[in-house]
């Protein structure tokens, strides 16, 4: 009995104990305040500052979500840097989103499609009737491109536009360009010489040297020339020149495609590039077709015809040449079961007339147009070389009983 007493006497003061100390603790616990972890003094009114403006963006995001009126509105969408040196860094440009709607507009980073574009958000909240700031960033690095265009991706709150897409856009200055085509159409007669010109430029170096031309065939020589500080101004480029070509022919070809090979250099710095220019054009034709019944002024179409018709197709035909032609015969005719004769037109010189018909023992054939399955040729008596033809189309068939 005395044992039991005395072990009661020990629980009752281990109470009394515990109770004291839990009483101490609350007292020290409400005296002493705990500072956060890694913070120091000198920053706690910052960490602070931030601390409540993480909770208030928290309240107002459950708020915007809950009653969903905010409404995104972009006095902009795409910005074009222009163009950017190569290899540039940190491109940037803030985009405004403004808040057209009731409740807070919430934005958040969605990605982007590149690595090197990031957006930067200055509040992800955005109170009603007010407006934020994206910052968009870009990096060019060294890889040449000639033309850019990237997207900042975000999400939003607004119902009716759940995403905003932000493009930046740029041309990469090139070291070495060639504004446009060498291509000179139907600029002079079969056989005369044809002349076309590029412009070559910099958008980075201030000078530049022509080393070396290699045209791919004898046929073709160049020269160079000045070009104007308007057409650089419009090329935003430093420096510049002219690339004449000139083709002589020395056949009867309607046509060429040639190639032009240039060596440029800067010669401060002694960087150069070859480039490659086509070089192609297209002469007059010396010989021309013309006439009502010609398809589109491409052929000829006979249409479905019987054999034993008396029905003729007539066309007139003019030749160009330094020398008037005076008469001209036809050079073949396809298919066989087909006929043309020529006939001068004394009012007009150069010109004549060519009719086609059924040949006596035409049998039932058809043609498409082309050089093997359906044409008409004529040629100049005085130079046979000088020839034209045009496409015929149709088919004869036996005549229907």
């Amino acid at each position: 009995m005395f044992a039991l007493a005395g072990f009661n006497r020990n629980l009752v003061a281990l109470v009394i104990g515990l109770g004291s100390f839990l009483v101490i603790g609350t007292v020290i616990a409400a005296v002493v305040q705990y500072k956060p972890y890694g913070v120091p003094d000198a920053r706690r009114d910052e960490y602070e500052q931030i601390l409540d403006r993480i909770n208030t963006n928290k309240l107002r995001k459950a708020e915007a979500l809950k009653h969903g009126g905010a409404r995104v509105h972009l006095p902009e969408e795409v910005h074009d840097f222009g163009i950017v040196d190569p290899g540039a860094i940190s491109l940037e440009h803030e985009f405004v989103i403004e808040n057209h709607g009731t409740t807070d507009l919430l934005l958040e980073r969605s990605g982007s499609s590149c690595k090197c574009t990031v957006a930067e958000l200055e509040e992800p909240v955005i109170a009603p009737g007010s407006s934020g700031k994206v910052k968009v960033i870009w990096n060019a690095g060294s890889e040449l491109l000639e033309e850019f265009e990237q997207e900042a991706w975000l999400k939003t709150n607004d119902p009716n536009r759940d995403a905003i897409i932000l493009k930046v856009s740029g041309k990469i200055a090139a070291p070495w360009g060639v504004d446009g085509l060498m291509y000179a159409k139907e600029q002079s007669l079969r056989g005369d010489p044809m002349t076309a010109s590029v412009t070559l430029y910099s958008q980075v170096y201030d000078s530049m040297l022509l080393v070396e031309t290699v045209a791919s065939s004898p046929r073709v020589t160049t020269s160079t020339g000045p070009v104007s500080s308007d057409d650089l101004e419009l090329l935003r480029a430093k420096s510049g020149m002219r690339l004449h070509a000139t083709y002589t022919p020395s056949d009867t070809r309607s046509s060429f495609e040639e190639t032009v090979k240039v060596h440029l250099a800067d010669p401060e710095s002694g960087e150069s590039k070859w480039l490659e220019v086509p070089f192609s054009g297209r002469f007059k034709s010396s010989v021309t077709f013309f006439g009502p019944e010609l398809w589109k002024n491409s052929g000829l179409d006979l249409g479905l015809v019987e054999i034993g018709s008396e029905k003729t197709w007539s066309f007139g035909v003019r030749f160009r040449a330094e020398d008037e032609v005076k008469e001209i015969f036809v050079k073949g005719v396809e298919p066989s079961s087909l006929t043309a004769s020529v006939q001068t037109i004394q009012s007009v010189p150069g010109t004549f007339r060519v009719t086609v018909r059924l040949a006596d023992d035409a049998e039932p054939v058809r043609f498409v147009g082309d050089s093997k399955h359906g044409y008409v040729e004529v040629a100049s008596q005085e130079d046979p070389d000088l020839v034209g033809w045009i496409p015929l189309f149709g088919q004869i068939i036996d005549e229907i009983q």
